[in-house]
């Protein structure tokens, strides 16, 4: 069954995760999924754009995913066979120069990540 919904960002695990990862953000709009993107795409089409980062709550420590554009950036890495245990992936999107929020992919075993 897949999950994709809106949390509260007043939830403080919720809230040290996003300043973990995104410091800058100040947006309330935050969703979780269990639903793991195959490609992470990230570069700049058309005004918009997704940043990813993988993010371990255990240590709080983070690894940006670079910018990797199929063109002009295609050495860097942008495809995802699986996500490592314990490991979050957060995404910030932004459509058409809208800031959409923030996403936390989560495999479904692992919700306790989020507990």
């Amino acid at each position: 069954m897949e999950l994709d919904k809106k949390i509260s960002y007043a939830d403080p695990r919720i809230k040290q995760t996003i300043q973990d990862c995104f410091p800058a953000y100040k947006g309330r709009k935050v969703r979780v999924s269990n639903y793991i993107p195959t490609s992470l795409d990230s570069w700049w089409d058309g005004g918009s754009r997704d940043y990813y980062v993988f993010y371990q709550p255990s240590t709080r420590k983070t690894f940006s995913v670079h910018s990797n554009h199929p063109f002009f950036e295609s050495t860097q890495p942008r495809n995802l066979n699986e996500l490592p245990e314990d490991v979050l992936l957060v995404r910030h999107s932004i459509f058409c120069g809208k800031d959409i929020g923030i996403t936390i992919h989560i495999k479904p075993d692992q919700t306790k990540l989020l507990e």
